[in-house]
């Protein structure tokens, strides 16, 4: 903190910028965006990006809710089931699940499968603790719940508190109740794994409605993110 307000932080953002914007080539279609983000309480940030014209173009919550007692039951739609997520015979199709589901979601690019098999190998991750909502008759994954218990997050907060990192249904199958279902899952699953509480991102401004059904479920705000753009080219 002592180092603030000298015009460090200034000149790394240039930095970035720059090397942004000599990299703005290898996308082919569509804007170019230079976005960072801070929390509602790091005002010497928000300052930051404002001075170097960036503009706040959207917020996100951290939302979260105890788990040791009136959890929600797990109610599934007619027609679907419930399952743990197997990383045998599942990353394929779960990661088609989360790329369609949030094609149309605002600031998504789509990732490699790669990326994702890199995502369910990293330790933290927990395949028993994650869900699929799978379509009775066809058997074709229609949403997924990717939950995460990380130690170090555990150690450094003090809190026994389980993440749910993914929570998506495909665009035809939503509104039928799978969403809730699968938090719910996830609440009783973690719990039975010895976590106290729950948190997960959510963006304020979500068309499906995600925040609704997380307050619905006991969530509440505990931060507020806000996101900085400044427009490299297109737009």
């Amino acid at each position: 903190p002592h180092w603030r307000r000298q015009g460090v932080g200034h000149s790394l953002l240039e930095a970035l910028y720059d090397r942004a914007s000599g990299r703005s080539g290898e996308v082919e279609h569509g804007p170019v965006y230079f976005q960072g983000n801070g929390r509602d309480s790091e005002v010497d940030r928000q300052a930051l990006f404002e001075g170097f014209g960036m503009k706040r173009v959207r917020y996100f919550f951290n939302m979260a809710r105890a788990i040791n007692n009136g959890l929600p039951p797990v109610e599934v739609p007619s027609g679907f089931r419930l399952r743990p997520f197997d990383p045998a015979r599942d990353v394929e199709s779960a990661w088609r699940v989360d790329v369609q589901a949030f094609r149309d979601h605002w600031g998504t690019a789509e990732f490699p499968l790669e990326e994702f098999r890199h995502f369910v190998g990293q330790p933290h991750f927990r395949p028993g603790l994650s869900f699929l909502a799978e379509e009775g008759a066809t058997g074709e994954i229609v949403g997924i719940a990717f939950n995460k218990i990380d130690p170090d997050w555990i150690a450094q907060t003090g809190r026994q508190e389980g993440y749910v990192n993914t929570l998506a249904v495909l665009r035809e199958h939503r509104h039928r109740g799978l969403g809730t279902a699968l938090l719910a899952q996830t609440l009783h699953s973690l719990r039975q794994a010895g976590m106290e509480s729950v948190h997960l991102g959510a963006d304020a401004e979500n068309l499906t409605g995600a925040v609704r059904i997380y307050e619905r479920l006991g969530f509440r705000v505990r931060k507020t993110t806000a996101v900085y753009r400044k427009l490299i080219k297109g737009g």
